[in-house]
């Protein structure tokens, strides 16, 4: 009886190949598998706006968004623009780059920007834009006013760039078929043309990177030094950028701040109009863990510094005697997610050595988390007088979706508004 086996059907050569085709069909199918399952480097929503950007065409949603009307108590309708921009996927394949309007218009007496510090995070893109639209429908800028989103490495991919601002121009042809008036759509479209990705560094100083975060034991631990080199760019870095240093004033919203109701008057025309150095939305206090050993170091400035301890008491900030609670004291702070600075105020020679002594001390920052809040206060307080400093009590402001109650007199800022237009 005649055997049949394998080499006599096939040549030896033929199985090995279809053994080794077998083997890599395999190998390349557990891959994909185990590919899938492991997280991206990218963050979600970088991949999920390149994906959208790149594969997908416009399309024209049939709910328009409801009318603008908020309330005074939780602001709806602040809360329906973040929700919509939120749910939205659509954006367009390509976008035209746009011209950038001129940083110094040939018609407006002084220069300035409007400021936003992105984040990567989805949620806080769809809050920039729901923000920047409250300020188009409430905020009667007399400038175009370039909108600077600064970005420190998530957004310099341009078709993350494109993406942003294509979700801005689809929101306003929703609104051109809900029928929005026309000085809304007008200004949403300016400021379409305004929008400039700008680049700021986040790497902390040289010594706090060899220790890193486990030789530190920083204050908030899990966000360094993100957190912190944020909280150093807005005391410090921010007059120095090359962006910015040159301007006359800068106006900083957060990505989660929100003007609900209208406005009576440009709030960079007003301390223009009225010399004010720095002009904010509301005074609170930063909690003491955040602030160790802030009242030593200013105190050691002051001393050094002949008037400066007489014109914090003239701005309601006296140094407090020295107790051995004051190490971690709480402090007067400016809740500066919004806030209009005078730069050249800011990059004045004695104004410039206290942020040169601030920033030779790092420790401050990536150590104890000083933050820009508490040392904008004491910026404010020590280097300008009481009437350089405005606190703006008379419109109804939002962050993180919180009425933000202002603790000076209406009455006090009514004034200064019924006076902003000179």
């Amino acid at each position: 009886m005649a055997v049949f086996t394998t080499s006599r059907l096939y040549p030896r050569g033929v199985i090995l190949v279809a053994i080794w085709a077998l083997l890599l069909t395999v190998g390349t199918v557990f891959y994909q598998i185990s590919t899938s399952c492991e997280p991206s480097n990218e963050p979600r929503l970088m991949t999920s706006l390149r994906s959208l950007v790149t594969s997908r065409k416009p399309t024209k949603s049939a709910a328009m968004w409801p009318a603008f009307a908020p309330s005074p108590s939780n602001s709806p309708a602040v809360e329906d623009i973040r929700q919509s921009f939120a749910s939205s996927g659509d954006f367009y394949e390509s976008l035209p780059v746009m011209p950038l309007a001129p940083e110094k218009p040939a018609d407006a007496p002084y220069s300035a920007v409007i400021l936003y510090m992105l984040d990567s995070r989805a949620s806080r893109v769809w809050d920039t834009l729901a923000s920047l639209e409250t300020l188009a429908r409430n905020v009667p800028f007399e400038h175009p006013y370039p909108i600077l989103f600064l970005q420190s490495g998530d957004f310099d991919d341009p078709v993350l760039q494109d993406a942003m601002v294509a979700r801005w121009l689809e929101r306003i042809d929703e609104l051109h078929l809900a029928s929005e008036k026309p000085s809304v759509l007008q200004r949403m479209e300016t400021m379409a043309e305004l929008i400039e990705f700008v680049r700021v560094d986040f790497t902390p100083n040289l010594e706090a990177l060899r220790a890193g975060v486990e030789g530190l034991k920083p204050f908030f631990p899990t966000v360094w030094p993100g957190y912190h080199s944020m909280c150093r760019f807005f005391t410090v870095e921010v007059f120095k950028h090359p962006r910015i240093r040159d301007l006359d004033y800068y106006m900083r919203m957060d990505t989660d701040s929100f003007m609900p109701k209208e406005l009576a008057y440009d709030p960079i025309a007003l301390a223009h109009r009225r010399g004010l150095k720095y002009l904010g939305r509301s005074i609170g206090f930063d909690a003491g863990v955040a602030c160790h050993g802030m009242w030593d170091f200013v105190e050691e400035f002051a001393d050094a510094h002949p008037g400066v301890a007489e014109r914090m008491a003239r701005n309601d900030l006296p140094i407090p005697d020295q107790t051995p609670d004051r190490i971690e004291a709480p402090i007067s702070a400016w809740y500066n997610n919004f806030e209009v600075a005078h730069v050249p105020s800011f990059r004045r020679p004695d104004v410039a050595e206290w942020l040169k002594t601030l920033n030779t001390f790092w420790r401050g920052f990536y150590v104890h988390r000083w933050g820009d809040a508490g040392l904008r206060r004491f910026t404010a307080a020590m280097f300008f007088e009481p009437e350089e400093v405005r606190e703006l009590c008379s419109w109804d402001y939002f962050h993180r979706v919180e009425p933000y109650e202002a603790t000076c007199a209406p009455e006090v800022d009514m004034r200064a508004r019924n006076q902003s237009r000179v």
